[in-house]
């Protein structure tokens, strides 16, 4: 009888789990929001307070009243004021989430919104066109030029390199990848002549004596029409893919004075630059024909945002 007293009077060790007595856990482990850039930074500062400071992007947030959670992971049986799929008021730059331990302490959030701006995005006018290319550049053997100002290199239809100078690109911000680069849609618009360059080097300027030549694999790097362009903020290259596939890598220059192989380039706005890939030909050295069709270096796009 002794025994089976103690036996019943021996408490439950699960019941002192069960009832949740022992938690006091009222942390945020994760959140991710609409138009989020990066990844938030949340800080316990005490026992009843935190920050949480994020950056959003604003061209992906129709209203910054109503800026959706989209994902929310708390500490073990913690509830919050807010669950996924609701939103948070960040028109005044910041916002406030409480959650409550399944013991009822409280800790509130505050989070700090900052606007992030992908500066790429607008629209841009085509200003200008360079090309750096030729062999043997210690030997005064490159160039850098204009394309339009050797119209006679060209095609005389009206498709030469001029034809592009009245071109506008369009950039529209899609989305932030999870590594912090960004991705959206470049609208190539052939402007009001309704023509691009059709990168046609004419056959009587061609020494190779093959006839017209095609040089649309150095010199269409922005797509006609609509592309899809990623920014990677790591190495700072921009890449413009086609809807057949093709893909082009560039790197921003803002506006300032650099060196171009063995040339010097002032600009005084944006401009696009590819690295291409010619190859050296010695025996047309010094010609228009070795500097844009066999050994092109870099081609160059200056844009103004409108």
């Amino acid at each position: 009888m002794l025994a089976i007293s103690l036996f019943s009077c021996k408490r439950d060790p699960w019941s002192d789990i069960a009832d949740g007595s022992w938690n006091h856990q009222r942390t945020i482990l994760g959140i991710s929001f609409e138009g989020q850039a990066g990844t938030p930074e949340i800080t316990n500062t005490d026992a009843s307070t935190g920050t949480i400071d994020v950056s959003i992007a604003t061209d992906l947030v129709a209203d910054l009243s109503k800026v959706k959670i989209n994902s929310l992971q708390l500490s073990y049986n913690a509830a919050s004021s807010v669950t996924t799929g609701q939103t948070l008021d960040f028109s005044s730059g910041n916002a406030q989430i409480t959650v409550t331990s399944e013991n009822n302490d409280a800790r509130t959030y505050t989070i700090n919104m900052s606007e992030f701006n992908e500066d790429l995005t607008g629209i841009y006018d085509i200003s200008a066109l360079y090309i750096y290319g030729g062999t043997g550049p210690e030997y005064g053997g490159a160039a850098l030029v204009a394309p339009e100002l050797k119209s006679w290199c060209w095609n005389t239809a009206g498709e030469g390199p001029e034809a592009e100078k009245d071109n506008t690109l369009t950039f529209t911000l899609s989305s932030i990848l999870d590594n912090g680069n960004t991705t959206g849609t470049c609208v190539n618009d052939a402007g009001n002549d309704g023509k691009y360059w059709d990168c046609i080097f004419a056959a009587k300027m061609n020494r190779a004596g093959t006839g017209d030549l095609d040089l649309s694999g150095f010199y269409r790097k922005i797509p006609k029409g609509t592309s899809t362009w990623i920014r990677n903020y790591n190495d700072g290259s921009i890449t413009f893919t086609s809807e057949d596939g093709t893909v082009t890598t560039s790197s921003m220059l803002e506006p300032g004075t650099y060196t171009i192989g063995s040339k010097t380039l002032k600009l005084t706005s944006r401009c696009f630059n590819f690295i291409l890939h010619g190859a050296d030909d010695w025996a047309n050295i010094y010609s228009d024909y070795d500097v844009f069709a066999k050994n092109p270096r870099n081609f160059l796009i200056v844009i103004n945002k409108r």
